[in-house]
């Protein structure tokens, strides 16, 4: 149970923040604007990422999931941020 809640909350809080990066990049927002919907949809999809943890008997199924997702996102960033996707 312990590693469930431990792996994710770091997952699911590393993948979230990932996620609205990448949104950051696509959508021209004003920087406040999209501090407010980062904030707010964050916190959402961490909570909801969160919960998936639970949904499982055991850890092996979210976690190659969530870390599926996470290197995908992460491979988008990776290209927004070297400029070779822009």
């Amino acid at each position: 149970m312990w590693a469930k809640t431990i792996v994710g909350i770091i997952l699911s809080l590393v993948l979230s923040m990932s996620l609205f990066l990448n949104i950051a990049y696509l959508v021209p927002f004003p920087r406040d604007v999209y501090l407010f919907i980062g904030f707010v949809g964050g916190f959402l999809l961490w909570g909801g990422l969160f919960t998936v943890f639970y949904c499982y008997s055991s850890i092996k199924r979210p976690l190659l999931y969530c870390l599926i997702t996470l290197a995908i996102s992460a491979t988008i960033n990776g290209l927004f941020y070297t400029g070779v996707w822009a």
